[in-house]
């Protein structure tokens, strides 16, 4: 029997007539005429997803040996890999004005919310649970915690275009203009690959950071949009203590629920990591201010279950726009919700940029 590593020597080197010298890193077209770079196999994830599909269709067979770009002679070879940078401008456009508390946000508002259905192995039950960022057309930003695990969970799709889970399309009532106006429906979006990060900590939730990459590219629409990454600290520094940030999940708004259906906001206070970590530590849990943040702390105001791997925003002026940026993402919390002094964990977005960058970039 041929070994993988072989069938992929065979896929793309003897099946190939190129001839030419190593091109690594410079700019080629892909198959499906998409612009990219050619990089090792190795470091393009989109065509190792297709290299390890079971069994190797004819069609990827003809993709992969199609995509090949270096050297006959390399022992790991080089693949046009499609790129696939963050965007910078026209992202976190939105109206700018688990969530406790919280107020129905606006249609339309906060386009690059993402809502995970997944189905639960032990209670054998399929529902509607972790949320994430668009944060371009091919990646959702989310929590390591929400992602698939062997025994436990399985995300089935993701859906980008919600509002509310209940109703088709969605509409709301304008009383401005004094008519209804109705979204785009809801368009759900399988995975294709997800990347939690190597150093996540279960046991204490560091590092709960996970990249989904869709099956396919997301077309943006006034319904679907991505959310801006931040800039680095330097520039941009960290919202000080008591600055009001955005968090925006359909996670329960009251306790006995599961989700809520409707896609809600609210706003939270930074809360200072000292004091937070003191309370953690009565708990038993640590934290870490490199890599986690706390905000909250108020009656009936927090992110709570369902709202995992969600969004703390805040909106930004940037070169005369207005745009939202994310800071952090929902991670955990004390078990109850919306507890006074006792605020809930994010993971500090700033501190994974580049951990993102080198992860989507192909």
């Amino acid at each position: 029997m041929t070994s993988r590593p072989c069938l992929l020597m065979i896929i793309l080197l003897v099946c190939t007539s190129y001839t030419g010298g190593a091109l690594t890193g410079k700019e080629c077209q892909t198959p499906d005429n998409k612009m990219g770079a050619c990089i090792p196999l190795l470091k393009c994830p989109s065509l190792l997803h297709r290299f390890n599909e079971e069994p190797l269709t004819p069609a990827s067979k003809t993709f992969l040996r199609a995509s090949n770009c270096g050297a006959a002679e390399q022992s790991v070879p080089d693949v046009c890999c499609e790129k696939l940078d963050l965007p910078t401008m026209g992202c976190g456009d939105g109206v700018i004005p688990k969530i406790m508390g919280g107020e129905e946000a606006k249609l339309g508002e906060h386009p690059w919310m993402a809502l995970f259905n997944i189905y639960y192995y032990n209670a054998n039950v399929t529902m509607f649970g972790c949320g994430g960022s668009l944060i371009n057309k091919r990646y959702v930003l989310s929590a390591a915690h929400c992602a698939s695990t062997p025994k436990e969970n399985r995300i089935n799709f993701v859906r980008l275009g919600e509002h509310n889970i209940e109703t088709s399309p969605d509409c709301q009532y304008d009383h401005a203009a004094k008519s209804t106006f109705c979204a785009d429906k809801a368009i759900d979006y399988t995975v294709e690959m997800e990347i939690v990060h190597e150093d996540y900590n279960p046991r204490n939730v560091t590092n709960d950071v996970l990249l989904i990459r869709l099956s396919t590219d997301v077309v943006y629409t006034d319904f679907i949009k991505p959310l801006c990454l931040p800039e680095i600290e330097e520039v941009l520094p960290f919202p000080e203590v008591g600055a009001l940030l955005t968090v925006v999940g359909w996670g329960r708004s009251r306790e006995g629920q599961e989700v809520n259906n409707l896609k809600l906001q609210v706003r939270l206070p930074v809360f200072l990591f000292s004091d937070c970590r003191a309370i953690y530590r009565t708990k038993r849990r640590e934290i870490y201010s490199d890599l986690q943040f706390c905000a909250g702390g108020q009656k009936k105001k927090d992110s709570c279950g369902g709202d995992s791997g969600g969004p703390l925003m805040r909106p930004v002026l940037r070169e005369g726009r207005l745009r939202w940026e994310i800071v952090g993402i929902v991670s955990f919390g004390p078990g109850a919700c919306a507890l006074i002094n006792f605020p809930g964990v994010y993971v500090k977005v700033a501190h994974y940029l580049q951990w993102i960058q080198d992860r989507i970039q192909f």
